[in-house]
């Protein structure tokens, strides 16, 4: 087993952003300044699509390794790309849930503030009630009674990163970013570039905190050295997968 360097590191971390800037169109045409409908799983789904991904960074990079990448804190996730760009998913009491954050590759500087400037745009206040005063912001997104709105949406961005849904072959989806992920995971540690089948990744990223070892292995396809710190990176999202 090769060593994960500290060059190796930067590397797939920053990956995405390279991936997410050549997605140009996006830029041009998805971002959006009033509320419109996005299709995005449920709170509970997104919850367990999270842990999946915090199992997948763990056993590539450690679990010492995963606060970097994933906060867990009750029902409160962050998630950061490495590069500045992040989100906190939030699930609320009553069904509810909120994704809100900050995207550095928004082309639209109108969007950037703190939480005001989104409810200027059309962000319900209610989605943002949890966000510091002065917090930088330039997207936000509400769940309630079945449907996920946004501002500042695009899908080229850090949210549909991790929780969009479609094949891998959907350049946009989460599972196209988790195959493109193990992807180069696995070429610079084990020298080839592999990773489980659709069927293999959306079991990982339907499982959350139940998921197990030959979930895991399945997915990841390669012999890696932190695989049982992934089970424990999943194993934070325990008692918080169906949200309150």
């Amino acid at each position: 087993m090769l060593p994960v360097t500290a060059r190796f590191r930067r590397q797939v971390i920053l990956w995405c952003t390279a991936r997410r800037a050549e997605r140009t169109w996006g830029e041009r045409y998805g971002l959006t300044m009033t509320p419109i409908e996005i299709d995005l799983p449920d709170p509970a789904a997104a919850h367990r699509m999270l842990a999946g991904w915090a199992a997948a960074y763990a056993a590539v990079f450690s679990f010492s390794d995963l606060h970097s990448t994933f906060t867990v804190e009750n029902n409160r996730v962050t998630y950061r790309d490495g590069g500045g760009s992040h989100f906190e998913f939030i699930s609320l009491p009553s069904g509810r849930a909120v994704i809100f954050g900050f995207d550095r590759h928004s082309p639209d500087p109108a969007l950037e503030g703190a939480r005001a400037v989104l409810c200027d745009h059309g962000a319900e206040p209610w989605w943002l009630d949890t966000a510091s005063n002065d917090e930088i912001l330039n997207f936000a997104y509400g769940y309630e009674v079945g449907r996920w709105r946004a501002v500042g949406h695009d899908p080229t961005r850090v949210v549909p990163f991790v929780l969009a849904p479609g094949s891998s072959g959907e350049p946009n989806s989460a599972l196209s970013s988790l195959a493109d992920f193990l992807e180069q995971a696995s070429e610079d540690l084990l020298g080839q570039p592999v990773h489980g089948d659709d069927a293999d990744l959306r079991a990982l990223l339907n499982a959350g905190s139940d998921l197990d070892e030959l979930t895991l292995r399945a997915a990841l396809v390669g012999e890696y050295e932190y695989l049982q710190d992934g089970l424990e990176a999943a194993a934070l999202f325990r008692l918080r997968d169906a949200p309150r």
